[in-house]
C-alpha cells in the first residue's frame, strides 16, 4: 500500500536545527519543556553531556570546580572543553548551572553547555494511524515518531525532526501543522517539511522518496487544530 507523509529535518546550513523563540535559556527552556510535557511521550535517548569552556578566568575556575562537585572529575580532561558524560537520566541540576551562569563572561558558545537529546512520541494521533506509519518511524527514528537534541548554553537550540504521518494536501496534515507554527518553541520552516512517499523496489523491500516541501507546494492553510485533541 502506497502512503504518504511529511517529515521535518533541517539542513546542514542551519546547523541541522532552529534557534529557541525566546532568547533567554531559561525561558525557552520553559516553553520547550511545555510542548514535550503537552503534546509528547518523551525520553532521552542517549546519555546527557556538560561542556565546560574558558576555565581560565576565576569565575570560570569556580564554575569548574562547582561541576566536579556535582558530577565528579571530568570523562575527557585533555584539550577544551572540560566534558562530562552524565548517566541516562535527566537531572534538573543540570539546567540550574547553566542558568545560575548564564551571565558569566562569555566566547561565542558560552561559558557552560549541556547537551540533552531526547526521543518523544506524538499524544494525539490516533492508533490507527501511528499504526499505518510503523515501519515510517522505524526506518528514520528506530521506531520513534521524532527527536529533540536540545543544546543549552547562553541560548537555546534545538536539532528536531520528526514525522508528520498525514499525506500533503490532507486536511489532517493542515491542521497538524498549523497547531504546530503556534505550539513549537522555535519558528517551524516551511522549506524543511518535506514531503515523502513509500516507494517498491524491485527486490520487494519499500523505500522512500521525497519530492518536494511543504513550502513549494503553498499549501493552503487548513483551521487551526489542537495536538491535545483527536485528530
Amino acid at each position: 500500500m502506497d502512503i504518504e507523509f511529511i517529515r521535518y529535518c533541517r539542513s546542514k546550513s542551519s546547523a541541522f536545527g532552529n534557534a529557541a523563540r525566546k532568547r533567554d535559556p531559561e525561558k525557552a527552556w520553559k516553553e520547550t519543556i511545555a510542548f514535550l510535557d503537552g503534546y509528547t511521550n518523551y525520553g532521552l535517548s542517549i546519555q546527557p553531556t556538560i561542556e565546560l569552556w574558558n576555565t581560565s578566568q576565576p569565575s570560570m575556575e569556580r564554575l569548574l570546580s562547582q561541576v566536579k562537585a556535582e558530577y565528579g572529575e571530568t570523562d575527557f580532561e585533555s584539550g577544551t572543553p572540560y566534558r562530562w558524560l552524565l548517566p541516562k537520566k535527566f537531572d534538573p541540576k543540570l539546567l540550574q548551572l547553566v542558568f545560575m551562569n548564564k551571565d558569566h563572561p562569555t566566547q561565542g558558545v558560552g561559558p557552560i553547555r549541556i547537551h540533552l537529546p531526547f526521543w518523544f512520541e506524538w499524544k494525539s494521533i490516533p492508533i490507527p494511524v501511528l499504526e499505518k506509519y510503523s515501519d515510517v518511524f522505524e526506518y528514520f527514528n528506530r521506531g520513534k515518531h521524532g527527536s529533540f537534541s536540545i543544546i543549552i548554553d547562553s541560548r537555546l537550540f534545538i536539532q528536531s525532526e520528526f514525522v508528520i504521518p498525514y499525506g500533503l494536501g490532507t486536511i489532517e496534515a493542515s491542521e497538524f501543522i498549523n497547531d504546530l507554527r503556534s505550539k513549537l518553541p522555535f519558528k517551524l520552516s516551511d522549506s524543511s517539511l518535506v514531503c515523502f512517499r513509500s516507494k517498491l523496489l524491485k527486490n520487494g523491500k519499500v523505500t522512500y522518496k521525497s519530492y518536494g516541501t511543504y513550502k513549494k507546494f503553498n499549501v493552503t492553510n487548513a483551521p487551526k487544530a489542537t495536538l491535545g485533541g483527536s485528530l
